[in-house]
């Protein structure tokens, strides 16, 4: 993974799963190389081994947000969802959920473009940003409906009474969450 940044984690499974970035990393000079495809590893605590798990997509820039999700493993590559069973990594189911984030046009999402979190207040759904939208999957479905569109918005993080929390600049906002 020569030139890759890890930009996300997540543990299921039994095992670390990791994702990386072609783009660079926060607080770094990136390093772009040509046809350079982001990567999805895992690694075995219990063995020490190292795996890689090629992702039926083209060319995603960046593996960014990683989570488990009832025993599973969740991620977004760009605008796509991916999901995995931890047993049988290498197969690996897709959903394109939006288009690929426009780098060009936002250079912080070179590193993280994404974030998917569970909330114990609604266990059917993911939540998650893609650029600058909120949005909610359905766990059994898969199928997304987003929330909020708020230009400039980053991050999401959830607290225990199930409200989900980003920022724009330097200013915190709040979505409180009510199941459908």
């Amino acid at each position: 993974m020569r030139d890759q940044a890890v930009v996300s984690l997540a543990y299921a499974g039994g095992k670390v799963f990791g994702g990386t970035s072609t783009r660079g990393a926060l607080g770094v000079d990136p390093v772009y190389t040509p046809g350079a495809s982001a990567t999805l590893f895992s690694y075995d605590p219990a063995t020490g081994a190292v795996r890689t798990h090629p992702l039926p997509l083209t060319g995603p820039k960046a593996v960014t947000a990683l989570t488990e999700v009832d025993g599973g493993l969740w991620g977004l590559a760009g605008g796509s969802l991916f999901t995995l069973d931890p047993a049988s990594p290498d197969a690996i189911t897709v959903k394109r959920l939006f288009a690929d984030p426009d780098y060009t046009a936002k250079p912080s999402l070179a590193w993280r473009d994404g974030v998917l979190l569970t909330v114990d207040k609604d266990p059917g759904h993911v939540y998650g940003t893609s650029g600058d939208q909120i949005f909610r999957i359905d766990k059994s479905t898969k199928a997304m409906t987003v929330l909020l569109t708020d230009p400039g918005m980053e991050g999401l993080t959830a607290d225990r009474f199930g409200n989900l929390y980003y920022k724009i600049n330097e200013r915190l906002h709040r979505l409180t969450v009510t199941a459908p």
